[in-house]
Formats: structure tokens, C-alpha cells, sequence
């Protein structure tokens, strides 16, 4: 933790040089320093840890990088990364896993309330893009976001659900 600490402080002092685009200043409310609970609805799955955000890449993208264990004791890592796509006007993010080898990518629509980003999922398969699921992400403006994940098995029409719940451990915003 201590590592991504320093990590965070570098980003931020690195991205202060660079103006914000506007799009990316409706997302700042993501940096800092997160412990989060993802866990299935109606399952036994639980993976818990930390979440840093922070500026890259002359302020064009958010990474936040999560660290935690699941319930059956195993560690998992993964980065998301949140960006405003200029030339398709819309907001993307991309998840990348260490235990998970598809990578995901969102394409997100903020709601009316400035609030909830409303999410699809895609993935790459034999098949092409193929569509997994959808989410919300809900800020509450102050220091708590929640990401709900519905997904639908084609092959059975199961629904599973996921709701990771991020509480801020940071004063920074």
C-alpha cells in the first residue's frame, strides 16, 4: 500500500502541470485513496482491499489500481481505466484482471443527476465484441461510490449480480 501511496502522490503532483479537460473534471471525484467490498448479490463470492486513483497520462485518463482477497483467501489485482473518448464523445473504461483474462471495456452515459454513470459491457471473443452485462456507477458526492454489475448467462438466462462499494480513506477531496 505504501507503494501505491507514493505512487498516487507522484501522479498528482506530475498531472497539477496539465488543465483538465472538462469531461475528465466530472471524474476527479475518483482520485484518492478507496477501500472497497465487491461481492455477489445472491452468491458467496467476496473479494475486499484497497483502490487508488490517480491522474496518468497528462491528465486524458483516471487508473485506479485495486488490491484485495477473496473470500477463499486468494489475492486479486486488477486497474480500471476511465477516459472521455473524444472522437466517439463518450466516456470508456477498461478493466484488466489478474485472475480474470478477458479485459472489459464500458462504454458509460452519465445520468440527468450528474451522479450515476450508466455502464454496457463488452468483451473481445472468438466472436468479435460481445456484449457481458450491464452496470451503474453511483457517486454519492462525498466519499462513497457503488458499482452494480447485472450480468445474464445466455446459455441458461441466469442473472448474477455484483455490488462493489467503495468508502474513500483519503481527506484529499
Amino acid at each position: 500500500m505504501k507503494k501505491a501511496i507514493s505512487t498516487l502522490s507522484v501522479f498528482c503532483l506530475f498531472s497539477a502541470a496539465y488543465a483538465q479537460s472538462p469531461e475528465m473534471e466530472k471524474l476527479s471525484w475518483l482520485i484518492g485513496a478507496w477501500e472497497y467490498k465487491d461481492q455477489q448479490v445472491d452468491g458467496e463470492y467476496v473479494d475486499a482491499g484497497k483502490r487508488v486513483c490517480a491522474f496518468a497520462l497528462m491528465d486524458s485518463y483516471i487508473v485506479c489500481e485495486s488490491t484485495g482477497v477473496t473470500n477463499s483467501g486468494k489475492e486479486r489485482n486488477y486497474l480500471m481505466q476511465f477516459n472521455y473518448n473524444g472522437l466517439d464523445e463518450r466516456y470508456e473504461i477498461n478493466d484488466i484482471f489478474s485472475d480474470y483474462t478477458r479485459k472489459l471495456l464500458y462504454r458509460a452515459t452519465w445520468s440527468e443527476d450528474g451522479y450515476t454513470l450508466e455502464l454496457e459491457t463488452n468483451t473481445w471473443s472468438a466472436d468479435g465484441m460481445v456484449r457481458l452485462s450491464t452496470a451503474t456507477v453511483t457517486y454519492n458526492g462525498k466519499n462513497q461510490f457503488v458499482w452494480e454489475i447485472s450480468s445474464v448467462n445466455k446459455s441458461t438466462g441466469e442473472v448474477t449480480r455484483f455490488r462493489d462499494e467503495s468508502n474513500r480513506v483519503d481527506s484529499s477531496h
